[in-house]
């Protein structure tokens, strides 16, 4: 808060006056003794509204003047100050004021509480400029409550202390100029933990004994090779986005660099690997032809994984996961026969491989014994959507008949049966279509496989 007096004439209060609680005075005007409009002297300026009127008298502060086109002045953030110590500012006006009574700006008991009296204790809330220093009396040492100058105090930093000793700080003087000039170390000169050291042992000082490595460290002790911080952690994140956290943070990426991770999940497809959120690189592994993305399952659950930069991305040299057995293909086969004679119906051959087939070939085979004689093949594939069939006759003198059709002939002429196959996770389903008579037993012979187990 600043305060500015000023001496002008008295005025009058504009139109019907103010009221208890008014934050505004308006006054018919505002003008100094010269007839200038007055405009805001410092932040707060201070006033009495009836002066010498008695209990109508009242003291007030504002902290805006408005100066109106109509020649009016407007007083804007008006309080009330109570007339003795402590000063209590309260917003708005106490009484109430007719209109033309008199308002005169005053050196009021409030204005006169922000001045500093030199036969009072005060306590300064502000800040004090001065253009010239203050005299301070000769300091000596028995003074512990008055103030020193500056140039006094810098006198006894410099040059007014006593020599450092064994017990008692004091002044001393570097053997060298400092590795950092505005921090010098003080170091005794038979210290066994100094001798001989050289700038960039120094640096390696704070990993002796302490396991915790840096990047300002040249040297790395035993026990902080041990721990490994700088280059092992416990991978985060997804299965194809790895995360680590390496201690201290590397500063990026460098050809020839090992990382060792233990890899909290099984790795998805073309899997990367972040150290310490600067950049995704991807993990590969290397196969006769040169290096390629690691793929799903490569990396396992838990396993302990070793990697290393190649300019471009991280190679895995850890071995590749094992795959799981129940991976490779599956394969069942057997025998079963077939009466000829049989009305039509359905044949249900289990083929054991506890899920559904994706391939599957039915052969039936018979010796026909009735002139001329000859061998009858029915042959069948199937992969769940295309079905392939042929059936073959051959006569005692060798003549042979193809029908392209999965069907059973005793004669060629007496009658057959004709089979559809599918499959299932349980069986391979035959339905016979039986026409006309045959006869006969078909030796049938199957085979199933999966890819998968």
């Amino acid at each position: 808060m600043s305060i500015l007096p000023i001496q002008t004439q008295a005025f009058l209060l504009y139109g019907s006056g103010s009221v208890v609680g008014d934050v505004t005075l308006n006054l018919s005007s505002f003008k100094d003794i010269d007839g200038n409009n007055i405009a805001m002297q410092g932040t707060v300026m201070t006033g009495t509204i009836e002066p010498n009127s008695g209990s109508s008298e009242e003291q007030i502060s504002f902290t805006g003047v408005t100066q109106n086109a109509n020649g009016t002045a407007t007083l804007t953030g008006v309080s009330s100050v109570s007339w003795g110590s402590p000063y209590t500012v309260t917003s708005g006006l106490v009484k109430s004021h007719a209109g033309n009574t008199t308002f005169v700006l005053s050196d009021t008991a409030y204005l006169y509480s922000q001045y500093a009296a030199l036969g009072n204790t005060q306590t300064f809330t502000g800040t004090d400029t001065f253009s010239i220093s203050p005299i301070i009396p000769t300091v000596s040492s028995s003074q512990t409550t008055q103030a020193a100058s500056v140039g006094y105090v810098n006198a006894v930093s410099i040059s007014g202390a006593a020599k450092a000793s064994n017990t008692v700080f004091g002044i001393t003087e570097l053997t060298v100029a400092a590795a950092t000039a505005s921090v010098p170390l003080a170091v005794g000169d038979n210290d066994p933990r100094m001798a001989y050291v050289t700038a960039s042992e120094s640096l390696a000082l704070a990993a002796v004994g302490q396991g915790n490595i840096d990047n300002t460290n040249y040297y790395v002790s035993q026990r902080g090779a041990q721990i490994g911080s700088e280059s092992y952690a416990l991978t985060t994140g997804a299965s194809n986005a790895y995360a680590i956290a390496l201690s201290p943070v590397p500063a990026g990426y460098v050809a020839g660099e090992r990382i060792y991770f233990k890899a909290h999940a099984a790795s998805g497809t073309s899997p990367t690997i972040n150290k310490n959120g600067i950049g995704a690189k991807s993990l590969y592994k290397q196969i006769t032809t040169g290096t390629t993305p690691l793929t799903i399952g490569d990396i396992g659950t838990n396993q302990m994984c070793v990697a290393e930069y190649d300019g471009g991305a991280y190679q895995l040299l850890s071995p590749i996961a094992k795959t799981s057995l129940t991976n490779v293909p599956i394969y069942n086969c057997g025998s079963t026969s077939k009466d000829a004679a049989d009305s039509s119906t359905t044949q249900n051959i289990a083929h054991g491989l506890g899920k559904v087939p994706a391939f599957i070939r039915v052969k039936c085979v018979t010796n026909i014994a009735t002139s001329p004689g000859g061998v009858y093949s029915a042959e069948s594939t199937y992969n769940g959507t295309t079905q392939a069939n042929n059936s073959v006759y051959v006569t005692g003198n060798f003549g042979t008949t193809a029908d392209g059709t999965f069907t059973l002939n005793t004669s060629g002429t007496s009658g057959t049966q004709r089979g559809s196959i599918t499959f299932d996770s349980t069986n391979i389903i035959i339905v016979w279509t039986k026409t006309n008579s045959p006869t006969g037993v078909y030796q049938i012979l199957w085979e199933a496989i999966s890819p998968t187990s």
